[in-house]
């Protein structure tokens, strides 16, 4: 179990090298910054887009390895949010409510 946990970490966590983020933070914040500007109402169909023209940016091939890749990244991303933001939320909200189980 322990091996899969390290190859899954190596292999699909965000944590990208210092270099990568300088190069992409400053634009992540402009955009950041353009979808906060719109109606809160419109943030998730927004959101839906960007990462849509992303994805079809990055793997423009209609190929099935391609395909596969950017389903991957938005799985990947789903996951670690998943398990950094709604997980701990969930251990609160069970705590200050009282458990289901």
């Amino acid at each position: 179990m322990i091996s899969f946990v390290k190859h899954w970490r190596k292999n699909n966590m965000p944590y990208i090298k210092k270099q990568n983020r300088d190069v992409l933070d400053t634009d992540i914040e402009i955009l950041v910054e353009a979808i906060m500007s719109l109606p809160d109402s419109e943030r998730k169909g927004n959101c839906n887009y960007v990462f849509t023209k992303i994805l079809n940016k990055v793997f423009p091939a209609n190929k099935y390895h391609e395909i596969s890749e950017a389903m991957a990244a938005l799985s990947d991303c789903r996951d670690e949010m998943y398990r950094r933001r709604m997980a701990p939320r969930e251990e609160t909200a069970a705590k200050e409510n009282g458990d289901v189980f």
